[in-house]
């Protein structure tokens, strides 16, 4: 067999080469625009090239059974190929455009399989678990009788991963209040360095004690994804992990029913980590097709891992105040847009109008991450502010969601209005009572623990929840990250990503040419391509494309340079007037 198979390679490798050689012929046709006649041969080229790529991607056999594992894997990895940027013929900006839309209507998203995710211990020592709830029951039966003269009987006991809830029915003639000020007693007698936190357990009529385990347990972000629950989550709504209870149930959130997220959590917290899992459980579950992420990130290192990541907006982490400010108004922009589109559709929010249109059109959710966001707010001369609560009162039926983290929660920043759209609230721990009031509306998350250890509420549950924040790994989010960006390809808004580039008008550049006020990223390209329409006299942007072999979007940009410029001029017959000569050009830019 491996004796066929190396015969059978070597005859591809030919028959590659030819098609690749008759491609590369009507190639150089179509550069010379002689297109219309020779459109259907290089598709018939085409159709034969994919064709032999799939008899190599088989190791040449019509039964792929009788071919080893191994012998597979190398013969794939041979053949791989890699098709340059689509050339596209037509001139009409509709078509380009459309074309780019097809792409994402029809992507078909392929998802990192949980193999990827590291298993964490889960042991516990039973006999010292033991120990733990008998000394904790008879020090907090003993601490509330001596301070409050009542007896308690505790009456349920749930044990969870970081904490342990005692729970008891409240006497009638003893205020909750009173129970919630013997925190600091219990736990200087329970011997608990991160503090006791007392509150009523959701929906029922006890009070839980929550007391630090001795001995805790890591909840790694694999055990929550393998959940059946969120396996059978539906990707349109977004879901997306929170972590464990105390019960050990998973808990998840969906986007789709949010509206914006508020997060807070001093340093050691666990803010990064908690952030991360939230953002890879959304890229492990949805396609890119139904959600893109625009991460904005001032401090411009925790993030950077995510660089590259099909499921978001733009191929870069945004980092510069000026850049966020950019983000933001474009998204302001691109929420009226949709409203716009909503309205002459006639219906009211976006998950409506996906399924009004039912693949005719698509309308997917963008979330916004903006780290560090009572920093960037400091400064009461940027106009961040203004643009996050416009999109915080109205963003979300248009299907763009911001998540706002921070490590200093302050009521300056945090305020009312802000709050009032933020429904969904999550606190790590915080400095202090007032830090935890300003994001919950009440105490507690100053006696939280570190590295995860979380209380929230959300839009579609107003009761306070405690949970653990699952862990993940560096080596976890390098390896799924390469996973889903080798996988699945990225399809980045090139105009979007100029758009924030781009150098504001009212910014001192020092002196200096600015060549229509544009960043110097793409520079270099503009000049090439100006001394391109120079010396073939083709101004479309198509030629432009075939030229330096760049998508639509960004030959697009570079046409529009050269209007904005005045080096040419778009006339009615659809032909363009090319207004600098080639001495010109030299004296303005050098060269030959």
């Amino acid at each position: 067999t491996p004796y066929t198979i190396r015969d059978t390679r070597v005859s591809i490798e030919e028959k590659m080469q030819e098609s690749s050689n008759a491609i590369s012929a009507f190639d150089e046709i179509l550069k010379e625009e002689k297109i219309s006649s020779f459109e259907e041969e290089r598709k018939k080229a085409k159709e034969e090239q994919a064709k032999i790529i799939e008899e190599s991607r088989l190791g040449g056999l019509g039964d792929t059974t009788s071919v080893s594992s191994d012998t597979y894997e190398e013969t794939t990895t041979s053949f791989s190929y890699s098709d340059p940027d689509p050339i596209v013929n037509s001139e009409s900006e509709a078509e380009l455009q459309a074309l780019s839309f097809d792409a994402i209507k029809d992507y078909e998203f392929i998802p990192p399989p949980l193999s990827l995710f590291k298993s964490y211990d889960a042991y516990e020592d039973k006999e010292k678990l033991q120990e733990f709830i008998d000394y904790s029951i008879e020090h907090i039966k003993d601490v509330i009788k001596e301070r409050k003269n009542h007896e308690i009987d505790i009456t349920k006991i749930e044990h969870g991963p970081t904490f342990t809830r005692f729970e008891f029915k409240m006497p009638v003639t003893l205020p909750i209040k009173d129970i919630e000020g013997l925190s600091a007693d219990l736990a200087l007698h329970l011997a608990s360095n991160a503090g006791v936190r007392i509150a009523q357990v959701p929906n029922t009529d006890r009070v839980g004690i929550e007391v630090a385990n001795r001995e805790r347990v890591q909840v790694g972000l694999k055990d929550v994804l393998s959940d059946k629950v969120f396996l059978d989550a539906d990707p349109i709504k977004c879901p997306f992990v929170i972590g464990k209870d105390v019960t050990g149930k998973s808990l998840f959130l969906e986007l789709a029913d949010l509206t914006h997220i508020l997060l807070a959590g001093t340093s050691g917290s666990g803010k990064w980590v908690f952030v991360t899992s939230l953002l890879l459980s959304l890229m492990c579950k949805v396609s890119p097709k139904d959600l893109r992420i625009v991460i904005c990130d001032p401090k411009g290192v925790d993030f950077v891992s995510f660089s590259g990541a099909p499921h978001l907006l733009i191929d870069d982490i945004v980092v510069e105040p000026q850049k966020i400010d950019k983000v933001l108004a474009w998204a302001v922009q691109e929420m009226e847009r949709r409203y716009d589109i909503l309205k002459a559709s006639r219906v009211a929010k976006i998950a409506d109008y996906n399924k009004v249109m039912k693949g005719k059109d698509h309308m997917t959710r963008i979330l916004i991450f903006v780290d560090e966001f009572a920093d960037l707010v400091g400064d009461k001369s940027n106009s961040i502010m203004e643009k996050v609560q416009k999109l915080a009162q109205k963003a979300r039926a248009a299907g763009i969601h911001l998540l706002l983290a921070t490590q200093r929660p302050t009521v300056d920043i945090v305020s009312g209005s802000i709050k009032s759209n933020l429904s969904t609230r999550i606190a790590l721990k915080v400095q202090n009572n007032i830090d935890s009031r300003t994001i919950l509306d009440m105490g507690g998350a100053e006696n939280l623990l570190v590295h995860g250890d979380m209380m929230f509420y959300s839009a579609t549950n107003s009761q306070i929840q405690r949970a653990q924040g699952p862990n993940v790994s560096g080596e976890e989010l390098y390896d799924v990250l390469s996973f889903i960006r080798e996988k699945n390809p990225a399809i980045f808004d090139e105009r979007l990503k100029a758009k924030i580039d781009s150098v504001p008008a009212n910014s001192s550049s020092g002196g200096g040419a600015s060549y229509g006020g544009d960043d110097d990223r793409d520079l270099d390209l503009k000049v090439k391509a100006l001394k391109f329409v120079i010396d073939t006299k083709k101004t479309s942007i198509s030629a432009m494309q075939r030229e330096f072999r760049i998508g639509f979007n960004k030959a697009a940009l570079v046409h529009d340079w050269l209007i904005k410029e005045g080096y040419i001029t778009d006339l009615e017959n659809g032909k363009a007037q090319i207004n600098i000569t080639l001495d010109q050009y030299k004296a303005k830019f050098g060269g030959v």
